[in-house]
């Protein structure tokens, strides 16, 4: 609010100009100025409301990375935030950077650089890119694990909108882990099978602004439906069940 402060502060050296110098001040002048400045200070705190940091949630294989690419192509104003990870990379994979860890390791700055670990492999998430990209007016997006939401929210705040993307079943998700082989080991199906109890129990239900179950060959259409979302400013659960 520090835009508040100064506005407040300036408009006290104004008022006191208008008590001690009325010869020199046209109070009309001036009330039309503190009017102006109000209303432009409204609009800022809108429009700075109204943006959002679009937020894909969900378990490895749930179809998130498909759907992204759609809603980029249905948006000009989607802008992916590149991470850093030191996974290997996969076919259409264009929005990682990817690094050893000890390049990770020397990456890792608090102020700067977001690290976390998922299915062991470590992310690096650039906060810096994503304040520019909201002074740019887009709309930055990714694909990000819900067990580390809290910390986005301690940074963003409500500049949050949350899509939980979900499989339709357990045996549809363990095929599309495996039909690209990066599940070899099985410990993502492990850690969805994990998540997706919780989901069931509704322990997620108050963070998710919109919940997209994905049945194979609708991706485009669940774009579309973000994006409406999103323009709505609502939450909608339960609408894809």
């Amino acid at each position: 609010l520090g835009w508040l402060k100064e506005f407040i502060s300036n408009q006290a050296t104004h008022h006191s100009s208008i008590i001690y110098q009325p010869k020199q001040n046209d109070w009309r002048i001036r009330f039309k100025q503190i009017a102006t400045n109000i209303k432009r200070l409204f609009n800022k705190c809108k429009d700075d409301s109204s943006q959002k940091i679009l937020l894909i949630l969900g378990v490895s294989g749930a179809g998130k990375s498909t759907i992204i690419r759609h809603l980029k192509k249905f948006d000009h104003r989607i802008v992916p935030i590149i991470r850093y990870t030191t996974r290997p990379s996969r076919p259409q994979d264009n929005d990682r950077i990817f690094v050893s860890i000890k390049e990770m390791e020397q990456l890792a700055q608090p102020e700067n650089i977001y690290i976390n670990n998922h299915c062991g492999v470590t992310y690096g998430t650039p906060l810096a890119s994503i304040k520019t990209t909201l002074r740019n007016g887009k709309i930055p997006i990714l694909d990000w694990p819900i067990s580390m939401l809290d910390f986005m929210r301690r940074v963003f705040g409500k500049k949050l909108f949350c899509v939980y993307i979900a499989p339709p079943n357990l045996k549809t998700l363990q095929n599309r882990l495996t039909a690209d082989g990066r599940d070899k080991d099985g410990i993502r199906f492990l850690y969805a099978q994990e998540e997706l109890k919780l989901f069931a129990q509704g322990v997620f239900d108050h963070q998710i602004d919109k919940l997209i179950i994905n049945h194979d060959g609708n991706a485009e259409l669940y774009a579309r439906e973000i994006l409406e979302a999103i323009e709505a400013g609502v939450t909608i659960i339960g609408e894809n069940y």
